[in-house]
């Protein structure tokens, strides 16, 4: 990943989409061209080639629809990688989905909210606006996540694939205007033992934020 990252995606959105830098201003339910530019603002993209040329092949007689991943970094924090999903019907997005490899869920004061991604993520996925309105501000997200998400995670009774030993997550709960999932997977993945890692252990957390109108959870 160099510096140059963020705006070599933001140069493909210009070029593919004609979407146009500006302030945060909505993700799902809004158009894709709008939603990566906020993208832009906030995850260095490692491999924009990679994206512009998926862009390129979901685009069909000038509309998009398919599923656009980036692999990439929090703009603000190098070290923390983050991957986003984003699902796109007919140029506008239904949900957009953040993974990281952190456990947000140890925090429990503000200030060690602020040693984890949760206020990026859910800019991410917010696209730094609430259309009803609630607010977006760390505080905010913090009491969000503290007071509604964790009294909702659920121990999952299988894991979703063999290599996860553990999982928790929520149901949909009403967030932005949208729903919001959450779920949290642990475990041991031999092929991932190295020197940084010799027991193999991971952590994985999924938020999904959904538009109320797609139909599925």
């Amino acid at each position: 990943m160099t510096m140059r990252a963020p705006l070599v995606l933001l140069m493909l959105c210009l070029a593919l989409t004609g979407c146009s830098r500006s302030t945060l201003d909505g993700c799902v339910d809004a158009p894709f061209k709008t939603c990566i530019a906020n993208v832009s603002l906030i995850v260095s993209d490692d491999s924009p080639e990679t994206t512009s040329k998926e862009i390129a092949r979901q685009t069909v007689s000038g509309v998009l629809n398919g599923d656009i991943s980036i692999e990439g970094h929090f703009r603000d924090a190098p070290s923390h990688a983050v991957s986003i999903s984003i699902m796109v019907y007919k140029d506008t997005v239904l949900m957009v989905s953040v993974q990281t490899q952190h456990d947000d869920a140890i925090a429990e004061t503000d200030a060690q909210y602020d040693r984890t991604d949760l206020s990026r993520v859910f800019q991410v996925l917010t696209g730094g606006k609430c259309e009803n309105g609630e607010p977006l501000d760390k505080q905010s997200v913090y009491r969000f996540f503290q007071t509604k998400i964790k009294p909702a995670r659920k121990r999952a009774p299988e894991p979703p694939h063999e290599t996860a030993e553990h999982e928790m997550k929520t149901p949909p709960i009403p967030f932005c205007g949208r729903k919001l999932s959450y779920a949290y997977t642990w475990g041991v993945q031999p092929d991932t033992i190295r020197a940084e890692n010799p027991t193999g252990a991971y952590t994985l957390q999924f938020f999904s934020l959904i538009s109320s109108g797609a139909g599925f959870h």
